[in-house]
């Protein structure tokens, strides 16, 4: 709304009292704040009186009368004082609490502010007046904010959402308070403008210092929302006029330049619009793929402190032949400790059926909280070759589920992964197990721990770490993909990656020469091969089993003929790898004799073979790890490379290789093996570059990234994963080689979507270091007002998660909560430095605090608090107790009580021996009842269910079933 400022008194006074000496101003909290003006004895007694009934009330000691009649003895000489008053107009509209409405400024003469020292001020009806008229940013100048609270209080009464600003505060007056002041007020949408604040314009920008030693993180990670939302506000006379280029309309274009009445513009105009539609095109092509931009990387963790009691009993499972000396250390490590271990030998050839017995039979006896491979870490495995380590991995995963053990699997590795560009993958190979694993995560969940990367050697493990890894004490805890070095424990993230607006690197390629594409004639290779030929390339080498038969191979020529390429398509069979490489080995043998060498080759790999995990055996996982792998660039660059020469590779790898894709197992572990071996050809002086996507949007289907072709666009949507456009993904891929730029994730993700779809079974810190994932996923624990409706779904969750608890750990619960949201208002690094049964006054709360600490309860629990919670409730036990009651106030959900009755019948049927013919009297009562209020319908779909399990719905099914009961 309009900008208006309010005239405010000194107090807000509900009653008068007699005239007499000094006054005392008493402020009684309750409901609503009051402030009453009076003379010292009758205000004292209104104290006590309010103090007696249970409220809040306190003096305070001011030297001078305001609202009262003690004003009426200085009225003659207010009116000599101020009779040079001489009141002019105001811009800004102007609210008055002596009239509680808007009022002209000139009006404000010497009898105005006599009546304003004198009559009760109307503070509360002034803001309401404001409310009425629209406003909802309320910004209070002044050395202190003494207004929040009745504010809050006002607004809440009104059942309005507003914001209050106060400018500075006592302990904090300087400039870097009014720039929190004016940064909240932006935050809460009110125009700021900044060019007061630099008016010089930006100044340079300067590294921020990295604090090496404090292991915490102050710094905003990612600015790009804002800039994002600046750029959102667009211009409509220019938005008619690119709607004009974009149409070629020139006589549109020439009205919304003002050029309609000037015939000679007509021309240029016309020869103009073209060139300025395909800056426009590709302009947007460039900024919607830098949205879609991310890159892993490694953040170092923090270990809790080693003073875990014992754990166990551990199981480790070491290879059945071969070197042990990673189990042997591992086993050393978690017994150091006094954890109590057990070891199990298992092989590629370990049958399934038989292993699960083993593991049933074993439970028996030693019920492991854990199970921890150690048969993959092996040494001088080959990059191409499947290790053996993955189908022992499958069949232990496999036993695990079949035995029923509740002990969760870690996968351990040695090389698989870079945590930094100065420590390559020593193992490449050993990355398909990261790529199995990511996707065991989301299709056995219950039954899966995590991965471990093992550092160098065995005398460089930490044995601290491996136990703080192992049992989730790493960083804030749910680690499930770590790295262990020598110098510490790694967690690993998905992080933003826009481009830096920098020209092309030494190290950055744009098309030219020959360029080799594997995949095809079909799904994205048009797109490259055109790509390809418009940016440089003269010819471009496809390999397809029907050669030049293949389909559109004869349209496609034609249109690479047309920006300046040969196309030519090798015949041969990429599920045949030596065949392969014979075939084009004597195509680029013909090339380089013929002055045109392949300088580059871009590899996109078919799908593969699709399945559970639970359906697969370590043959068919291994061929489908070869065929994924088919003709991929380490023999392919061999062989196209020609007297010495480097040859350029590509690999289009999956998101499925990233984070995990249900069925994909094969193709993840393949696909994350080709990125690990592409970081080491790097390391090693090689010209190699992994670009991870996700699904391309294609005419007839999808390709490319994660999913086979035909699959449908609009499951892929649903799940919060929009088919990529082609036009923005080769304008991404295009930025990326010209730039140099190394192992980037492209994929066009709706956070709000993906992520709970993603968490919906296992929770995962790997988007942890992404703004808008982390916002959507906290948003229930965000910022926001007091009311319940702004926390209606957090409360509903709240509620049904503190009904599902024992009565004790609800407590624990509902503290642990509080806690948190007090360490967000005092901007404390964590919850653990707030002691529950520190009074808030003491943590340094003040009013402004209590109501941020209300409103930030008030989202998360969906209960409506009063602004002096803190204060009425006055540690975070207490609160907690208040709040628990509140949400839960017959202590569960819904029943009113029922649940006690339900934990005294267990404990009744608990005491009666089973042929004690009273209780089975009970449990069929108990049978009876449950079936007669049950509804029919629910009934009807027990007796067609049967035994059939979730797990086995499909995709569509899964969609179905939430659409239904959520309401969708």
């Amino acid at each position: 709304g309009a900008m208006a400022s309010l005239g405010v008194g000194a107090t807000e006074a509900e009653g008068h009292f007699p005239a007499g000496g000094g006054v005392v101003v008493a402020a009684v909290n309750g409901p609503s704040s009051t402030v009453v003006s009076g003379p010292p004895e009758a205000v004292a007694q209104v104290v006590e009186a309010v103090q007696a009934a249970g409220s809040r009330a306190r003096l305070i000691d001011v030297d001078y009368a305001s609202h009262g009649p003690q004003v009426d003895e200085i009225t003659g000489e207010l009116h000599r004082v101020l009779a040079g008053v001489r009141p002019s107009g105001s811009e800004v509209a102007f609210y008055s609490t002596v009239t509680a409405s808007r009022i002209d400024t000139a009006a404000l003469d010497t009898g105005y502010w006599v009546r304003n020292l004198r009559e009760q001020v109307r503070f509360a009806d002034t803001v309401r007046a404001l409310l009425e008229d629209g406003h909802r940013i309320f910004v209070e100048a002044g050395p202190h904010p003494v207004l929040t609270l009745g504010l809050e209080e006002t607004f809440e009464a009104a059942g309005v959402e507003a914001v209050t600003v106060p400018t500075l505060r006592r302990d904090a007056g300087g400039p870097t308070q009014l720039a929190h002041a004016l940064a909240q007020a932006f935050t809460a949408g009110a125009p700021v403008d900044w060019t007061g604040w630099f008016p010089d314009g930006p100044r340079q920008a300067i590294d921020l210092p990295t604090y090496a030693f404090q292991r915490q993180r102050y710094w905003l990670e990612d600015v790009a929302p804002l800039a994002k939302a600046a750029a959102a506000v667009r211009d409509e006379e220019e938005e008619r006029f690119w709607s004009a280029v974009e149409d070629g309309d020139t006589a549109a274009a020439s009205g919304a330049l003002d050029l309609a009445e000037d015939d000679r513009a007509r021309p240029a105009l016309d020869a103009l619009l073209p060139a300025l539609a395909d800056w426009r095109r590709r302009r947007h092509d460039r900024s919607t793929a830098d949205s879609w931009r991310y890159r892993v990387r490694w953040d170092r963790l923090a270990p809790a402190a080693d003073d875990a009691p014992p754990a166990g009993p551990w199981l480790l499972v070491r290879p059945e032949d071969g070197p042990r000396a990673w189990a042997d250390a591992c086993a050393e490590a978690l017994a150091a400790a006094g954890w109590s271990v057990h070891t199990r030998d298992a092989g590629p050839g370990t049958d399934r059926a038989e292993l699960a017995e083993r593991l049933r039979s074993y439970a028996e006896q030693e019920r492991p909280v854990g199970v921890l491979s150690l048969s993959a870490p092996v040494d001088g495995e080959p990059d191409d070759e499947v290790t053996p380590g993955l189908g022992t991995t499958l069949t232990l995963l496999q036993a695990l589920v079949d035995s029923g053990l509740e002990a969760p699997l870690w996968c351990a590795t040695r090389g698989a992964v870079a945590v930094t560009d100065s420590d390559p993958p020593a193992a490449p190979g050993q990355a398909q197990l990261w790529g199995l694993g990511r996707v065991a995560a989301l299709e056995h969940p219950a039954s899966w721990g995590g991965l471990l990367d093992l550092p160098a050697s065995p005398d460089e493990l930490r044995p601290a770490l491996l136990r703080a890894a192992l049992t989730g004490r790493c960083g804030d805890g749910g680690e499930d993909q770590l790295a262990l070095r020598a110098d510490g424990v790694y967690g690993r993230r998905l992080a933003p990656a826009p481009a830096d607006g920098t020209t092309a690197s030494d190290r950055g390629w744009t098309p030219r020469g020959t360029v080799l594409v594997t995949g095809g004639t079909g799904g994205l290779v048009p797109h490259l091969a055109r790509w390809l030929a418009g940016g440089g390339a003269r010819r471009v080498v496809l390999l397809d089993a029907a050669g030049d038969d293949a389909p559109a191979a004869a349209e496609l020529r034609a249109e690479l003929a047309a920006l300046g390429a040969e196309l030519t398509v090798a015949a041969c069979d990429p599920a045949d790898p030596a065949a392969t490489a014979q075939r084009v080995a004597a195509v680029a043998a013909e090339l380089a004799g013929a002055g045109a060498p392949i300088g580059a080759v871009l590899h996109t790999s078919a799908t593969g073979d699709l399945a559970p995990l639970a359906d697969l055996t370590p043959g068919r996982l291994a061929a489908a790890v070869r065929a994924a792998r088919a003709g991929a660039a380490p023999h392919l660059a061999e062989v196209c490379a020609a007297g010495g020469r480097q040859v350029r590779t590509v690999h289009f790898t999956s998101v499925a290789a990233v984070w995990g894709s249900r069925d994909h197992g094969a193709y993840a572990a393949a696909h994350a093996a080709l990125e690990a071996a592409a970081a080491r050809r790097r390391a090693a002086g090689e010209d190699a570059v992994s670009l991870a996507w996700g699904l391309w949007d294609l005419a007839g289907g999808a390709a490319g990234g994660d999913a086979p072709a035909g699959l449908p666009l609009e499951l892929s949507r649903r799940q919060g994963l929009p088919p990529l456009d082609p036009g923005p993904a080769v304008a991404a891929l295009h930025r990326i080689l010209e730039h140099g730029e190394q192992d980037t994730v492209v994929a066009d993700i709706a956070w709000p979507t993906f992520l709970p779809l993603f968490t919906l079974a296992r929770k995962s810190r790997l988007f942890d270091a992404i703004p808008a994932a982390r916002y959507d996923r906290s948003a229930p624990n965000g910022d926001g007002g007091g009311g319940a409706g702004d926390g209606a779904e957090a409360g509903a969750a709240l509620r049904r998660e503190l009904a599902a608890l024992p009565a004790a750990d609800r407590a624990a619960r509902m503290v642990a909560l509080v806690r948190a949201q007090v360490a967000a208002v005092l901007r404390y690094p964590s919850a653990e430095q707030v002691g529950a049964d520190r009074p808030f006054r003491e943590l340094g709360f003040d009013s402004i605090a209590a109501v941020e600490l209300r409103n930030r309860l008030g989202t998360v629990t969906g209960v409506r608090l009063p602004a002096t919670a803190a204060f009425d409730h006055p540690t975070p036990d207490a609160l907690a107790a208040h709040l628990t009651a509140e949400v839960l106030p017959h202590g569960n959900g819904t029943d009113g009580g029922t649940a006690g009755h339900l934990d005294a019948l267990e404990t009744a049927l608990g005491a009666l021996s089973a042929d004690d013919p009273h209780r089975a009297g009970l449990l069929n009562r108990l049978r009876s009842l449950v079936w007669k209020h049950e509804a029919p319908a629910d009934r009807d779909e027990q007796r067609e269910a049967g035994d059939d399990d979730l797990a086995e719905a499909s995709a569509d099914e899964m969609f179905a079933l939430l659409d239904r009961e959520l309401g969708a």
